[in-house]
């Protein structure tokens, strides 16, 4: 069976994560911020940091991570730039939801 994306790593808290996307987690993401919403928020620069945390913990978590949505909320604050940390967030999530093309790379034409 062929993959349809590829391998995502990402960091978070100082540790680093890598999980294989499969459509059930990104199903599972989506049921929390759809991609159309996530490019938004990355077109407007008006990022809604709960539903991000919670999307996010989806993903800390299927990677093995113990963040619960709260802290991963009260983390986006505590540097004090919560818009690069829910706009770094999208991204991360963005890549997560792009299918490998038929050149291999996730999302590029």
């Amino acid at each position: 069976m062929i993959a349809l994306f590829e391998p995502l790593r990402f960091g978070w808290s100082g540790k680093e994560f890598e999980l294989q996307p499969t459509l059930k987690l990104i199903a599972e993401v989506e049921s929390v911020v759809t991609a159309t919403e996530l490019y938004g928020f990355a077109g407007n620069g008006a990022f809604p940091i709960a539903k991000i945390s919670m999307a996010f913990g989806i993903l800390i978590r299927a990677a093995g991570g113990k963040a619960t949505d709260g802290e991963i909320y009260q983390a986006m604050f505590s540097s004090g730039q919560n818009a690069e940390n829910a706009a770094n967030a999208v991204a991360v999530l963005l890549a997560m939801m792009a299918p490998k093309t038929s050149e291999g790379e996730a999302g590029k034409k």
